[in-house]
């Protein structure tokens, strides 16, 4: 009591704030006591709002005023930095964003310090917080960041990882953001990828739905190089697991069949835009597509055989077009040098 009323206080903006009593953090402003736990580096735009003491005898004084709870001094706990760090680091119009952009150094170089803050507690505390890095940068060499979500359609690619040029394009004309290790080597947590996805074929697919956010049509509007398509098509097919609705709806959408017509003109197309399930054909390489036996009007599949795969899962969930007249019973794979026996209509 004998300290209410003293202008004593060291705040870290360099004043002195006075003692005052402890009337509820309505009534009053709190000052808060940093500890070895919760390091004042940690609290951006919060100088204000912090004791600031370099003597280690101070300090402890100043810890014994804040335990009595008779002053405004509050040292921090978990829960009291979890919602400071909440309220003076992430502006309020960037919970409705996706991304935002950082600027400030300052507020560039927290985040390395906050991810190795955050290894000694759950993630979760931080969920739809702007705190994921991004490996692309913004306007001006802005640090772009997304949120923390289970929802956020953020691949992470570690130092192992091995990603084609190819594949790294395809991604980028897709609404997946990418974390790398390489440009970030702080972002690393027990629980990362219980937000985040790993670079695997399930990985991608699962990434590109959370990307769509059911808007699954936005993805016609890739344009992919026949190399690009190639890859994508090798990757995707090494997926193991049945597929769900979602990621049926990802892949069907996905420009990246490479089909050919009789006239030899190729094209990448998305598998509505194909014949499916029985109704294509799958060429080898030494069939002749001009063979005079062949129907007109059908859409050949390439001889890709990481096509196959896909083939495979997506034909039972594909309609065929109405203008493909000649229906195979099976999807029939040419061979014997080009010539072609139709099987009965």
């Amino acid at each position: 009591g004998d300290l209410l009323g003293l202008q004593l206080v060291p705040v870290a903006d360099n004043t002195f704030a006075q003692f005052v009593a402890n009337r509820g953090a309505r009534l009053m402003q709190t000052i808060y006591i940093c500890s070895k736990q919760f390091p004042r580096h940690l609290f951006l735009n919060s100088d204000s709002l912090l004791v600031s003491v370099d003597d280690e005898n101070l300090m402890l004084s100043i810890q014994k005023v804040g335990a009595s709870k008779l002053t405004q001094l509050q040292t921090l706990d978990l829960n009291t930095a979890v919602q400071l760090i909440k309220q003076r680091t992430f502006p309020q119009e960037w919970y409705t964003k996706t991304t935002a952009e950082v600027l400030s150094s300052n507020h560039k170089e927290w985040y390395e310090t906050f991810w190795q803050w955050v290894q000694s507690y759950s993630l979760s505390y931080f969920n739809n917080d702007m705190i994921i890095p991004l490996s692309t940068s913004g306007l001006l060499g802005a640090l772009r960041v997304t949120k923390l979500s289970t929802s956020s359609p953020v691949l992470h690619l570690t130092n192992s990882d091995q990603c084609s040029a190819e594949l790294m394009s395809f991604i980028s004309k897709t609404p997946v953001h990418v974390s790398r290790t390489s440009v970030h080597p702080f972002l690393h947590h027990k629980e990362l990828y219980s937000y985040v996805r790993r670079l695997t074929p399930e990985g991608l697919v699962n990434v590109l739905v959370s990307g769509c956010c059911g808007n699954y049509n936005q993805l016609n509007n890739i344009s992919l190089t026949e190399s690009e398509a190639q890859h994508v098509c090798q990757y995707i097919g090494g997926l193991n697991s049945e597929l769900a609705p979602p990621q049926i709806s990802v892949l069907i959408n996905l420009p990246i069949f490479l089909t050919v017509n009789k006239s030899g003109l190729y094209s990448i197309v998305k598998a509505n835009e194909c014949s499916w399930n029985g109704r294509a054909m799958i060429l080898t390489d030494n069939c002749d597509i001009s063979d005079e036996n062949l129907p007109q009007n059908i859409v050949f599949l390439s001889s890709l055989i990481q096509q196959r795969s896909l083939i495979n899962k997506l034909s039972p969930h594909v309609k065929a077009p109405d203008t493909i007249q000649f229906v195979l019973d099976t999807v029939f794979v040419m061979v014997n040098q080009g010539t072609f026996n139709p099987p009965p209509k």
